[in-house]
């Protein structure tokens, strides 16, 4: 005969139960659960059917695991009829809009500010977003719906997105690279260049700063020699050292005798020419009794005088005249002597000496005389010995 409602199939499996026995000792349970002696764990209690004296339970009793305990103690009197699982009940599809959260099993809290997780649990939102919040160059907001980010040129304060200039970078395939001069001075941190940064070189080589300030290499010099300076405005340059020691010496001395004062001595003069004799640098000149030097630089100076009479004189000497400026010439050295009549012809000699600062060789000359009491001692020249002569050595540069 025909039915009235939905076929068997459109059931899930329905599951009969080993019935319990209710006994007094126990009471309202709990009571084991089991199907054909074994264990068995029902999906709720909403989906099972429980006869006690020939009248089905529902919903007064609770299920946990493989038990079931009752809001009412049973009795060694009571019988139990039969217990079914129902499975899943009503195979039915649900309309749109039908199933609210509460028919959901998952576990855990359900709000707004939860998700479902594939695992059947509701879960809150964890990591370093939990919401946006919708500001400058931002529109939307919250945990959910649509966020639209505006990008800001990165040159306002409020930074976002920058446009990279084809004069300072290069892009491709994903990368950027930096030109030169795509990097600002100020961008740069303190010792942030190393060495290997740095360009290659010619080995030997000194950076320095010309005159607009901008770096310069330095060439490299030859073996021995040291960088020196050239003063402001001038780059550094490798130079070789002068030549140390004495660069200047030189000795001229009277060939010719003669009798009274004279001031300045000038004629009759030789460099000394002996076999064993050589002078170092450029040398002194004489015009006339004006000596000249041949450098600039600091000179110990040296005039000595031979003398000689057959007579008693008082005072000998001889003197020193230096000018600074090539026209005025000031007395700065005096040697004294004096002679002595013993029957025959005496012999004396007077030197003195200075330094000479000379710093322009045109402006800082010399001149040498000799004097005695009324003029009456000779002084005394020869072209093989050195009786009245000049010398003159440079010890350094000019102060």
């Amino acid at each position: 005969m025909a039915y009235i409602g939905q076929n068997l199939d459109r059931f899930s499996i329905v599951e009969k139960l080993d019935v319990i026995t209710p006994a007094t000792a126990t009471g309202a349970g709990p009571y084991n659960l089991t199907k054909n002696s074994v264990a068995f764990i029902p999906a709720s209690a909403d989906t099972m059917v429980v006869s006690i004296n020939g009248v089905s339970q529902y919903g007064n009793f609770t299920v946990s695991g493989s038990t079931i305990t009752f809001s009412g103690a049973l009795t060694d009197a009571d019988t139990c009829d039969f217990i079914y699982q129902m499975g899943t009940g009503l195979i039915s599809t649900p309309a749109d809009g039908t199933v609210n959260i509460a028919k959901l099993s998952a576990t855990g809290t359900k709000d707004a500010t939860t998700f479902l997780r594939g695992d059947n649990t509701f879960a809150t939102v964890s990591g370093d977003i939990s919401s946006v919040v919708a500001g400058t160059n931002l529109s939307g907001g919250g945990i959910s719906g649509d966020v639209t980010i505006n990008l800001a040129d990165a040159s306002t304060s409020a930074k976002g997105a920058a446009s990279f200039s084809s004069d300072n970078f290069a892009a491709s395939s994903g990368a950027v690279t930096i030109k030169d001069a795509g990097i600002a001075t100020a961008e740069l941190q303190d010792n942030a260049i190393t060495l290997a940064k740095m360009a290659s070189g010619t080995d030997g080589n000194i950076i320095s700063y010309d005159a607009s300030g901008n770096p310069v290499a330095v060439a490299t010099g030859n073996d021995g020699q040291v960088l020196t300076s050239a003063g402001a405005g001038a780059q550094p340059a490798f130079e070789t050292l002068p030549v140390g020691g004495i660069t200047e010496a030189d000795m001229h001395r009277l060939t010719t005798d003669f009798t009274g004062n004279v001031s300045p001595i000038a004629n009759n003069w030789e460099r000394v020419d002996d076999a064993s004799f050589a002078k170092i640098g450029t040398g002194i000149t004489n015009n006339s009794g004006t000596w000249s030097f041949g450098a600039t630089g600091l000179y110990h100076l040296i005039f000595h005088t031979s003398f000689n009479k057959n007579a008693d004189i008082r005072y000998v000497y001889n003197h020193l005249n230096v000018t600074v400026n090539n026209s005025t010439y000031i007395e700065i050295a005096i040697g004294w002597t004096s002679l002595k009549a013993i029957g025959s012809t005496t012999y004396t000699s007077a030197e003195c000496s200075a330094f000479i600062n000379v710093d322009n060789v045109s402006n800082v000359k010399f001149r040498v005389g000799s004097n005695s009491d009324s003029g009456a001692a000779v002084t005394m020249g020869a072209t093989a010995n050195n009786y009245t002569w000049v010398q003159t050595i440079r010890l350094g540069d000019a102060q």
